[in-house]
This record gives structure tokens, sequence and C-alpha cells, in this order.
């Protein structure tokens, strides 16, 4: 059933008398990362989740950007391939159609022929095995260069001082966050070696939702 316009605020306001801030997921997670997690000494930072799709937020001046119609950025419908592949939104070449953690595991799933069904863990554990390693880094280094572009263009965009990364991507930390930080460094215009920020992974987990639900707006 498709629901559309439910004023679920309102309606939990009326239930329980008393007022109800509606926020998403990745706002919350990130929340509670800039108050006591991995970006808490950044006045300038990024937040991202990697999952199934990219959410996320942005923190200027020690503040979570929120604009007035209070809608989440959609930081994973930034383009960065115009001839890339259709979004579910119905465009082509989303950030999060080239650089979600799903995107990389329907490869590495297609590429070695697995089930569908095969959990990440599975999927980390061949990933130890260089053989089946070697068969897949063209295709974690094509993700690696599709996530780099969306990050520049974050960071030309806000000049964070560190992006925090958070969701599935923590879990692939071995064969991931090496290769990203250097690729970013490796970026040849100017702009980005001057500001480039830290690159940092989340650290409260599957908690930083639940944590930043509690948070007010810094």
């Amino acid at each position: 059933m498709n629901v559309k316009n439910l004023e679920i605020g309102k309606i939990l306001e009326n239930k329980f008398h008393t007022k109800i801030l509606l926020r998403n997921d990745a706002q919350c997670a990130a929340l509670a990362e800039k108050k006591i997690g991995s970006i808490k000494k950044f006045d300038d930072a990024i937040f991202l989740t990697l999952g199934t799709g990219i959410g996320g937020a942005v923190f200027m001046s020690g503040k979570m950007l929120v604009s007035k119609k209070k809608n989440d950025f959609e930081i994973g419908h930034m383009v960065i391939d115009l001839n890339g592949e259709k979004c579910s939104c119905g465009r082509c070449g989303c950030f999060e159609t080239l650089a979600s953690m799903k995107k990389l595991k329907a490869d590495i799933i297609n590429k070695l022929n697995l089930d569908s069904q095969v959990t990440g863990k599975d999927i980390r554990e061949l990933l130890e095995n260089k053989e089946i390693y070697d068969l897949v880094e063209d295709i974690i280094n094509k993700y690696i260069y599709n996530l780099s572009i969306g990050l520049e263009n974050l960071i030309n965009i806000f000049k964070p001082e560190a992006i925090s990364i958070g969701g599935s991507f923590t879990h692939y930390k071995k064969f991931l966050l090496g290769k990203l930080r250097d690729e970013l460094k490796a970026k040849d215009a100017i702009f980005i070696k001057n500001d480039l920020p830290k690159i940092v992974l989340a650290t409260l987990k599957n908690e930083a939702g639940i944590i930043g639900a509690t948070i007010e707006n810094l």
C-alpha cells in the first residue's frame, strides 16, 4: 500500500500529548557521531552512511544543516555519472546507485556467481582468500573510484575538516578504507589536495541512530 502525505508527527502528538520531532535514521546517526562519536572534535564535518543507499548530514560551525522545508538532503542522489545506471529516483548515475554498499556486494556476488542470499560476513570471509580477492579487485577499485567522486563533490562544496563513514562500509574497512584514502590523496585537483579532510569511520555502530534520536539539533 502506498502512503502519501501522512502527517505521522501530528498523529503521534495528538495520541501522546507531547511534541514529536521526526528525523530520518541517517540524520539521527549523524547527530550521535557529532555529539559523542567520530566527529565530535570537528566543527565542519560530514557524516555518510553507506548501506542499501547513501544518506547523511552536514555540519557547519558545529550545527547540522537543516532546510526550512525540513526535507532531508538527498546526498545519495547527487549524479556522478550521466551515463550511469538508472536509479530508483528516475535519474541516471546517482551517487548511491554507484557507490552504495548494496552496489558493491551485488557486483561481487555476480562476479563470483554466489547465491543472492549470501551474507556480508560470508563475502568478507571470501575476500580474505587472496585468489578470490584478486578476482574482484577490479570491482573494488571501481567502487572506490566512484565513491571518491562523490566525496570530492562534497569536499568542494562544504570544505569539511572530516568525513565520517558509517553503515556496512565499516565492516569492510580492511578492504576499502586504505584504498579510499589513497584515491583521494592521488587526486590531481589542487583544491582537493589543499582541503583534503580526515576520512574516519563511525564509532557508534548500530546504536548511533537510537542515540541520535535523543539528541536535539546541535
